[in-house]
């Protein structure tokens, strides 16, 4: 009885991705094949544009810092990507963006761009005095002034007037003493916090930084072992399994999945997509579901495909479903380090890392030198990433990926004074060396 229901099911579920097929055959010619009189004609889901009477996806406009522009605001010759604007048919930073280290007059026309900086003004300096300083800087690291600091400046040095015991108010607070965290208190149900050791496996937490493992148990509230579940065990938090990846089941309940994407045509997938390969989709209900190929399938957006697959424009005349890239697996153990001191597993090039204690810098310069050589990134995506978009927001420390351990190099202005420029784009590794 189960098995004709089964098949009943996926033939029915065929049955409705053919009829999408057939709906969206019409819809469907890529961008640069399809006519048009104005932006209604094209596919505003995707943010087309009609230009000179064809359609033309959004992100073909967009144009990086230094680019040739139209100000007059003629969008059909490219526009300026996000945080840059178009100056004398030129795309330039935001004269309010300056980098680190850079000139600025505390005003909106010329403040700073990184969020960890701020501008050191004062109105009776000469113009090059007033420059983005570093501020929100944890216990240990340089300073010249009490803003700079999350705590206090003292001989030039960030300190902290916090103890042990003291109240903080999250795992990334930084006033904590560099011994201690800011934890959850033991006394449940509480969650108020305060500068406190991290907890070994079995003690009370509420959160990954509260354990030294950096895994809770939000179920028991209990510290438990990092990457150690084995598929089909119960579980709250994906960092618990060995694979990394803990997905809700037909009961509701989260369970470790043991061979994620992996699933072809036809295989089970009670735990939904993550059981099906890239490309594939999940499909039925939740007792009978099934892995099925969509790769080719005709669409108009990526939710006809699932989030294993994309709908792209195929070269052709039509959109269709394409393998979307395989999550990344890999680095589990550097991102439940990371994860410790920030509640999550991004890593960003922007924060002055080479002035925060050594565990917390090392942990980051890991996650980042790992994701690039076995996880998710490539270098393409670094350089979209961290070089052209939101107008170059700019880092003061080179990551160097070529040393073990990997490490964080203090860059000034100095070094490459093109961050400073309105235009010029600094080069790749003046930011990263891998």
């Amino acid at each position: 009885m189960n098995s004709v229901r089964t098949l009943v099911v996926l033939a029915l579920a065929c049955l409705l991705l053919a009829s999408v097929a057939d709906a969206v055959a019409s819809a469907g010619s890529c961008s640069s094949e399809r006519r048009c009189s104005d932006d209604s004609d094209c596919d505003t889901s995707r943010s087309d544009r009609c230009c000179n009477g064809r359609c033309v996806a959004e992100d073909q406009f967009d144009l990086n810092l230094g680019s040739l522009c139209d100000d007059n605001g003629d969008d059909c010759r490219g526009k300026c990507r996000s945080s840059l604007a178009c100056r004398s048919q030129r795309c330039e930073r935001w004269r309010g963006l300056a980098g680190p280290g850079c000139i600025c007059d505390n005003s909106l026309t010329s403040g700073c761009s990184n969020p960890y900086t701020y501008c050191d003004f004062m109105a009776n300096r000469t113009v090059v005095e007033n420059r983005c300083v570093w501020n929100n800087l944890p216990p240990g690291a340089p300073c010249d002034t009490n803003a700079q600091c999350r705590g206090n400046c003292e001989n030039n040095v960030c300190v902290t007037t916090s103890t042990s015991g003291s109240s903080c108010a999250s795992a990334f607070d930084g006033t904590c003493p560099n011994s201690l965290a800011c934890v959850v208190e033991e006394a449940p149900p509480s969650v108020a916090r305060q500068c406190l050791s991290r907890r070994p496996v079995n003690g009370y937490c509420r959160d990954p930084s509260d354990c030294i493992s950096g895994v809770c148990d939000t179920d028991s509230n209990l510290c438990i072992a990092a990457l150690q579940l084995e598929g089909g065990a119960n579980c709250t938090d994906n960092y618990a399994c060995k694979s990394g990846l803990c997905a809700v089941g037909t009961l509701g309940y989260r369970t470790c999945i043991d061979r994620p994407y992996s699933g072809g045509q036809g295989s089970p997938c009670p735990f939904g997509h993550t059981q099906c390969q890239m490309g594939y989709k999940c499909v039925g209900s939740p007792t009978v579901a099934r892995c099925m190929n969509v790769r080719g399938l005709q669409c108009v957006s990526s939710t006809i495909c699932g989030p294993n697959a994309e709908c792209k424009c195929t070269g052709g005349t039509h959109y269709a479903c394409q393998a979307a890239d395989k999550p990344s697996l890999n680095c589990l153990t550097e991102r439940v380090e990371y994860r410790k001191f920030t509640g999550s597993i991004f890593a960003s090039l922007v924060r002055p890392w080479h002035l925060y204690p050594t565990d917390v810098a090392e942990a980051a310069a890991k996650l980042l030198c790992c994701e690039y050589r076995r996880g998710s990134f490539n270098n393409n995506e670094v350089k979209n990433r961290y070089l052209r978009g939101d107008g170059q927001v700019q880092p003061g420390a080179r990551l160097n990926c070529r040393v073990d351990p990997p490490t964080w190099e203090e860059r000034k202005t100095g070094d490459y004074p093109e961050r400073c420029s309105l235009t010029s784009e600094v080069a790749f590794d003046n930011i990263w060396l891998l």
